[in-house]
């Protein structure tokens, strides 16, 4: 196995959540100038399928928490694309932070 092809692939998955979080900032929040970092935990099942979501840490801001939460169920539909060949894992334990800045 290559041991960067686990990195790579959270990687993605990284840069695809965090540009969904801001693509979706939440109005009422940028609204109120909120900001802050939401830390997500969940794991992802070979096929891609994301199970078990859960609120890790808090941003402080319900707001946020809650457009973190939906990027995940929402604009993924709790899927990200399958394991790559060659990931011989079945699934994998992912904490992930999303960050609400305002630009």
């Amino acid at each position: 196995m290559d041991p960067g092809l686990k990195r790579r692939y959270l990687d993605a998955l990284r840069r695809t959540i965090a540009q969904l979080a801001q693509d979706s900032y939440p109005y009422r929040a940028r609204r109120r100038g909120l900001e802050g970092t939401v830390v997500l935990s969940f794991v992802i099942n070979q096929d891609g399928r994301i199970n078990h979501l859960r609120l890790h840490q808090s941003s402080g801001y319900t707001l946020l928490d809650e457009a973190a939460r939906q990027v995940i169920e929402e604009e993924m539909r709790m899927r990200f694309r399958p394991f790559p060949q060659g990931l011989n894992l079945s699934q994998i334990e992912v904490s992930i932070p999303i960050r609400y800045q305002l630009r």
